[in-house]
């Protein structure tokens, strides 16, 4: 049996380096979108245990050969 998983974006928490992350090609997004994207990572539940996530930034970006929208 052969599983097949696309990794099709790249997502981020980060507050001060919008710049540098820019320039990677990744495009700000909501901290709501990236939660909901994977509810089971660590920094997302850290960040809604300790009231945090809504203070965050989050940043997203297609992986190359990616149709993701």
């Amino acid at each position: 049996m052969r599983i097949c998983v696309s990794i099709v974006r790249c997502w981020l928490f980060s507050r001060r380096s919008g710049g540098f992350w820019q320039k990677l090609g990744f495009e700000r997004t909501t901290t709501s979108a990236l939660a909901t994207a994977l509810p089971h990572a660590h920094q997302v539940r850290l960040f809604r245990c300790t009231g945090q996530l809504d203070r965050e930034i989050a940043w997203r970006r297609p992986l190359p050969g990616s149709f993701a929208a």
